[in-house]
């Protein structure tokens, strides 16, 4: 599994979709999706590993 930190993004329409497929994209500060754990809102593991392992490790060097 691989995970990205992407900074500067512009919201897109979504090309290639597979059939079937829904995926809602909104914003969310990185602060808020960290409370949206403890508030039970991010329950996938993998998501809530990526996130809490960045903020332990890297979300200080996004401020440089």
């Amino acid at each position: 599994m691989y995970a990205f930190a992407a900074f500067g993004l512009k919201k897109n329409q979504a090309r290639f979709l597979e059939d079937g497929e829904e995926i809602e994209v909104f914003s969310v500060d990185f602060a808020d999706a960290v409370s949206m754990i403890k508030d039970g809102q991010i329950q996938d593991g993998k998501t809530i590993a990526t996130l809490l392992l960045y903020e332990r490790f890297f979300a200080h060097e996004s401020t440089r």
